[in-house]
């Protein structure tokens, strides 16, 4: 579900007291807005809440007003969310928000209650870096970008087939993410793979060896017996009836061959 809060941050701002408009803004969204806080700048219970808040509503935002006439931001997340879910065949909902921040991540990803979110800040995304509002200077276009990869993390640490140690700490935290707990009890493996990188592990012959290493979850396997690598991967496979994807089928190449030799 598409969540629009450009209307009610804009409306803070005009405000005789934007400071306090601000305070009622959140307020209203205190659900995402305080797990956005608490994850990307700062306890919003604490005594820099409102230290920020004043540095946010004082801004100057010319150049967010420029972007906003001449790109059609709510297209491009609705685009974006309809390819993902084609792409990523998802099996959940997760909603997807278009937010200005206060300077913090320029996106990210949350989990309230058990529900993804994704969200953008379009501080971030003005084409001109804005040091009043701490924004990038990314283009526009770059936001399809960044909102796919924050849907796949909210899809991987929400659907009910996602075999992720992430989802499992989530569930286990009562539905909520918390980027410094949640991460803190996740493998290095489990870091790794969740920013999209394959974990390879070069050489391994022994087949006892083999059998842990895809217990643990590896993403492939070099090896100088390929014959032995490849019955034990398919053992591995059979064994834990997990279902594999084309591009994550573990590659069980020769130990030391080239790139090229692999291709």
């Amino acid at each position: 579900m598409l969540i629009n809060l450009l209307p009610d941050f804009f409306a803070a701002l005009q405000s005789s007291d934007p400071a306090a408009a601000y305070q009622r803004y959140f307020d209203a969204h205190k659900r995402l807005l305080s797990a956005y806080w608490q994850n990307y700048v700062v306890d919003p219970d604490g005594a820099h809440f409102q230290d920020v808040v004043q540095s946010t509503v004082a801004a100057d935002r010319s150049d967010l007003r420029a972007m906003l006439e001449r790109t059609d931001v709510v297209s491009l997340a609705r685009a974006t969310e309809e390819q993902c879910a084609t792409l990523l065949d998802t099996d959940v909902d997760v909603d997807v928000v278009l937010m200005v921040g206060v300077g913090a991540a320029n996106a990210g990803e949350l989990v309230v209650d058990g529900r993804g979110i994704a969200f953008v800040c379009l501080e971030h995304f003005t084409s001109v870096a804005n040091p009043e509002t701490q924004g990038l200077g990314l283009d526009p276009e770059l936001v399809p970008l960044w909102l796919a990869h924050e849907i796949a993390h909210a899809v991987r640490y929400t659907s009910p087939g996602s075999r992720s140690e992430m989802r499992a700490l989530i569930d286990a935290a009562g539905g909520y993410y918390s980027y410094w707990e949640t991460g803190r009890h996740a493998t290095l493996r489990e870091l790794l793979v969740n920013e999209g990188l394959a974990v390879q592990v070069w050489v391994v012959n022994e087949r006892a060896d083999i059998l842990r290493l895809f217990d643990w979850g590896v993403d492939g396997i070099i090896s100088d017996r390929p014959d032995v690598a490849v019955a034990a991967r398919d053992d591995a496979l059979q064994l834990t009836n997990a279902r594999v994807l084309p591009s994550a089928i573990a590659e069980i190449l020769p130990g030391g061959a080239s790139g090229a030799d692999r291709l």
